[in-house]
């Protein structure tokens, strides 16, 4: 009883501070209804993006709890968006730095000197470490092998995909990351995949909730376990960190300052020279780094390739023409490396399709506006969270060649290249 009354009494001064401190600012986007605590009504699947768009036009908003969201549905609006500095940050929300305890961290959500830093560090000892270069190739092949070998095994079965898709895309991150290798039944490798899996679902579907209704972040610690999942966020915090520790750990006892072998190395060596790039270099912060380099580079390559494998085999025609174009191009008992990847128009533009039909990251990675902004004739209010609306892209005919689900690689071709104006693929970023 006495649990009831508390959740009441603050249900109530959440409400009474709403109705007497928020205010709509003039010149917002137009969008469904709020109400007060609640907000309005949210898009739970990417046909109520379509739908909304339809009806408020290309650019629109909607109200979680406390969190404005502004969807951006043109290529034009999203590049102008992105482009202004004043929409450039992301949102400072403690839920995306979870495991961190609210701490800010990493590179993907993070601003100002500390983003530019990481950012500017990772991308430079990645392409040292061979990333988007055919010095990756060899990894890339080993894993390519390991998968045909296992998929062998589940052959005329009825199954899901096989974890070992997830362990071999994983990698060929993890060999630029740590320099390491897991076999691909790796059952090490394939606990934590489940924790990174878990912790994405958990974090949106219970941890974001606090950003969503503030006042939930005042509520007793008792009432947080019990009705938030915080022992489990907390557990699958101390198990990733725990994770990370163990790799950073073994680096450490065994760095050689002037031969670094992969990222890790970089990162302590970077840090413990102290220069002004690594001003926020630390071990937790590189942990971080690992994890945001795996979410960025993981999770979307193995969704897309399942994708890939689900439209092919439900369009063998396709498939045969990817088939046919492959063996034109890369000699029998060889395999198919970066440099043949310009001769592959077909097999490129039939990728490219795949992720037309079904984006990856239908909403991007959320920008915040730092100040009331204006765009496309509206006023973006501070705090605002920015998304793509890219749900509304693929299939929409102003968008795309090819505006229906069904994916068709040919109308990317011309004149055997593939075509693909920038008009047409805004980034997800």
């Amino acid at each position: 009883m006495m649990l009831t009354e508390v959740l009441l009494l603050l249900i109530l001064v959440g409400l009474l501070v709403n109705l007497f401190s928020s205010k709509n600012p003039k010149g917002l986007p137009p969008g469904p209804r709020e109400y007060p605590v609640i907000g309005s009504a949210a898009i739970q699947h990417l046909e109520d993006a379509r739908r909304y768009r339809q009806q408020y036009g290309d650019i629109f908003r909607t109200k979680m709890g406390a969190l404005r969201i502004v969807y951006l549905c043109t290529p034009k609006l999203i590049r102008e968006a992105f482009s202004k500095p004043e929409l450039a940050d992301r949102p400072s929300k403690e839920a995306f730095h979870w495991m961190t305890e609210g701490r800010e961290t990493g590179v993907i959500m993070t601003n100002g000197q500390r983003w530019q830093n990481a950012r500017r560090f990772l991308l430079r000892n990645l392409r040292d470490l061979g990333m988007g270069k055919s010095r990756l190739d060899s990894a890339i092949q080993t894993e390519a092998l390991a998968l045909v070998q296992d998929f062998k095994k589940h052959q005329g079965v009825q199954d899901k995909f096989p974890n070992s898709l997830n362990v071999a895309v994983l990698n060929i991150i993890w060999q630029l990351v740590a320099n390491r290798r897991y076999e691909v039944d790796d059952e090490e490798i394939s606990e934590f995949l489940k924790l990174l899996s878990s912790s994405q679902e958990d974090v949106a579907a219970v941890f974001f909730l606090p950003e969503i209704f503030p006042i939930l972040k005042h509520l007793p610690e008792f009432l947080k376990r019990r009705l938030m999942a915080k022992d489990k966020m907390d557990a699958m915090m101390k198990a990733a960190k725990n994770f990370m520790q163990k790799f950073v750990t073994s680096h450490r006892e065994n760095l050689d300052p002037d031969n670094p072998k992969d990222l890790i190395d970089e990162y302590l060596v970077e840090m413990d020279k102290h220069t002004d790039m690594a001003a926020y270099f630390s071990e937790e912060d590189l942990m971080k780094n690992i994890v945001d380099l795996f979410g960025a580079g993981f999770d979307t390559t193995s969704k897309t390739l399942r994708w890939l494998m689900l439209y092919v085999a439900a369009h063998p025609e396709v498939q045969t023409k990817v088939q046919d174009e492959i063996d034109s191009v890369v000699e029998r008992g060889t395999l198919p490396c970066n440099t043949d990847r310009p001769k592959l128009p077909y097999l490129e533009a039939t990728i490219h399709e795949v992720l037309r039909c079904c984006p990856i990251a239908p909403l991007g990675v959320f920008h915040s506006a730092a100040t009331d902004t204006e765009l496309g004739g509206y006023t973006i209010p501070k705090d605002a969270v920015s998304v793509l609306g890219r749900p509304s892209l693929g299939t929409n005919s102003s968008f795309s060649l090819q505006p229906s689900s069904r994916p068709s690689p040919l109308p990317l071709l011309l004149v055997g290249k593939l075509t693909s104006p920038q008009e047409r693929f805004p980034s997800v970023i």
